[in-house]
């Protein structure tokens, strides 16, 4: 028995000197994540280029495909007191974390994750779509200091506009998007990726392994109608973007890079 242990000790030790050969398959408990990888990061604003394929066509996109961010203030409603559920529609590509929408003194603001936050316990809190535009809030409880008899409903947000005419931001599942960045953030082995016409996808890290200096990481994200599955590579010297992004019946081949990396660190250099 003690032979068999020292064994599984020794192949442990090799592994950990021998890193290179090694890879580690991530779960859904942060408990699991290896502190070998303490030191890998991709967080960055990766500047993409896709590929839209759907219905037997394929479209690839060009230099030439320009966005701009529109910031607007309107009114989207009107509340009357006593009533208690709220909803309608912005412009289409909201960007993340961007949207403030005001009814009297309850004022709901955008965490950057489709959820709008109310300012009290009274407000109560809603939800922001950011492909559709689709917003929603339920109030609580009333009063008359934060909420007058009756009143207009208004919201503050950005979106996302083609530069060439048209918003590519109304996202439904099937229509085609072309998108200019997707910024990851990575805790550990969580990761949330906002791509530029305001999509959200969350999830992790599946299998790793250290090639060189950097990482060659697997990774899984997704949201309603959308998942992007590929991987993270820093082998190169450069944060490396590849995947596969599934949105309804189309398919979006992802290609981005986020910055090069300092020798022997995974770290960009700003």
């Amino acid at each position: 028995m003690r032979s068999a242990v020292t064994k599984i000790l020794t192949v442990s030790a090799l592994c950990s000197v021998l890193f290179a050969g090694c890879e580690w398959t991530g779960s859904s408990s942060d408990e699991s994540w290896s502190n070998s990888y303490d030191n890998m990061n991709f967080s960055a604003t990766y500047r993409v280029g896709t590929t839209v394929s759907g219905g037997g066509t394929t479209t690839p996109t060009t230099p030439s495909d320009e966005y701009r961010t529109i910031s607007v203030s309107e009114n989207v409603g009107s509340y009357t007191f006593g009533t208690r559920a709220y909803s309608g529609k912005l412009h289409g590509g909201v960007v993340a974390g961007s949207v403030q929408i005001t009814a009297g003194g309850f004022i709901y603001t955008d965490n950057g994750s489709g959820q709008l936050t109310g300012n009290t316990p009274a407000a109560g809190n809603g939800s922001i779509n950011y492909g559709s535009g689709a917003w929603s809030f339920t109030v609580n409880t009333f009063s008359d200091a934060d909420f007058p008899n009756t009143g207009t409903i208004k919201a503050a947000y950005a979106y996302t506009e083609a530069v060439s005419g048209g918003s590519d931001g109304g996202v439904t599942p099937d229509q085609g998007v072309k998108i200019k960045s997707i910024t990851v953030t990575q805790t550990g082995q969580r990761l949330r990726f906002n791509l530029s016409n305001g999509i959200v996808m969350e999830g992790q890290f599946g299998k790793v392994n250290q090639v060189g200096n950097g990482y060659n990481a697997q990774y899984e994200v997704s949201s309603k109608n959308n998942k992007m599955v590929g991987t993270l590579d820093s082998s190169s010297g450069t944060r490396i973007l590849d995947g596969t992004w599934i949105s309804g019946r189309n398919t979006y081949d992802i290609h981005g890079t986020g910055g090069a990396v300092a020798p022997g660190r995974t770290d960009v250099v700003e």
